[in-house]
């Protein structure tokens, strides 16, 4: 499984520094980024932040060559994203006669809680978030509508045993007839490493605080701008397959446009009681670093200063792949890190899976780890 590393190398620095940054310094990374820059081998990571970059730096007036082809990009994003947005409402009118509320997640909330601009947020589709035991009521709800899940065996499985789906998938993505892709993720739980392992957070914690705001000509429902930093943090800093550099402009923009609004105190309590420390702090560290988000300093001195569980060292090993040794036994050990967690009853996975996870732990995962060693001894000499 080939995935990216969430942090930003220095080419995508420099993209992300001409989106997000100010005067003669966001020029300066526009010109070093386009330097060697092609525009028909741009990295789908750095194309979903072309149109960012370029609002910024039309309003830097800086004029490019590239300029009528960002352009199209930024219209093409916003146009698309109007689509999506009325289509979620048509979604959340759905789930609200059979009695569910959801709260919209990830892009199409963030355009207006953190953009102000929906054409500088592409999305490929929406995100929304029910309570556990909506879940089953809010899918029947939605295939009433005409929707169905993408991928059939996830549905096969969803209808079989909520139970058995809840253990090996994050979300169900939906979509209607003629959609060649997924419109619609629907979630019951939002924190989670790459599929593999969930990190529960108390859901009553998302609800208490969430706001309303309007999208596709309704009224939604989102995360309060300190839970939305933390969800952006959690999902952004780990190992994906597009390159997730992303999450820095999420994590900028939230904080300069919902920073005063942040209860930086409840954030940092919650996050120590749900162990999840890790991860903010390694967001919000890099993004500082990075594009230089003004994170307050004495939230950085605080989240130093915290301890870091064994639990979410193991998880940040996992989110990262390194140390290597961690993440292979990791992806093995989830189920079981789970119960930790979260002292859940997860279903029994059956005497033939327990055997040749047994046979990886005992065997495979140790002789590949000598081999490393013995190659990197080699490689040495």
């Amino acid at each position: 499984m080939n995935l990216r590393d969430p942090r930003p190398d220095a080419r995508e620095t420099w993209l992300l520094r001409a989106a997000l940054g100010e005067g003669d310094a966001a020029r300066a990374a526009w010109a070093a980024w386009r330097a060697d820059a092609d525009l028909d081998r741009i990295d789908q990571a750095s194309f979903r932040l072309l149109p960012l970059a370029y609002r910024n730096l039309a309003r830097l007036g800086v004029t490019d060559p590239w300029d009528g082809a960002l352009r199209g990009f930024y219209r093409r994003a916003w146009c698309e994203n109007q689509v999506l947005f009325r289509r979620v409402a048509e979604v959340l009118e759905v789930l609200a006669r059979a009695g569910v509320r959801a709260l919209v997640l990830k892009g199409a909330a963030l355009a207006s809680q953190a953009y102000g601009d929906a054409g500088t947020r592409p999305m490929a589709d929406a995100d929304l978030l029910v309570r556990g035991r909506d879940f089953g009521p809010a899918v029947r709800a939605l295939a009433g509508a005409g929707w169905r899940a993408h991928d059939a065996a996830a549905g096969a499985v969803l209808e079989a045993s909520p139970a058995a789906f809840r253990e090996r998938y994050d979300a169900i993505g939906l979509r209607r007839d003629g959609d060649p892709l997924p419109v619609l993720d629907l979630h019951d739980r939002v924190l989670h490493v790459y599929g593999h392992h969930r990190v529960d957070f108390p859901e009553a914690w998302w609800w208490a605080d969430a706001e309303p705001f309007a999208l596709g000509g309704a009224t939604a429902w989102r995360l309060s701008p300190a839970h939305a930093l933390l969800h952006v943090a959690f999902h952004g800093y780990q190992r994906q397959h597009v390159g997730p550099i992303r999450w820095v402009a999420d994590v900028d923009r939230l904080v300069r446009a919902e920073g005063p609004r942040i209860d930086w105190r409840t954030l940092l309590r919650q996050a120590r009681e749900a162990r999840v420390l890790a991860p903010l702090r390694d967001a919000l560290e890099t993004a500082a670093e990075v594009v230089g988000t003004p994170v307050p300093d004495d939230v950085r001195r605080a989240l130093r200063r915290e301890r870091v569980t064994a639990v979410e060292r193991f998880e940040r090993a996992l989110r990262l792949g390194t140390p290597a040794w961690a993440a292979d036994y990791g992806r093995t050990l989830a189920p079981v890190l789970r119960r930790v967690r979260s002292r859940e009853r997860l279903p029994w996975p059956g005497w033939r899976r327990t055997l040749r996870e047994a046979w990886r732990l005992a065997y495979k995962l140790p002789r590949r780890h000598v081999r490393r060693v013995l190659s990197g001894a080699a490689g040495r000499r």
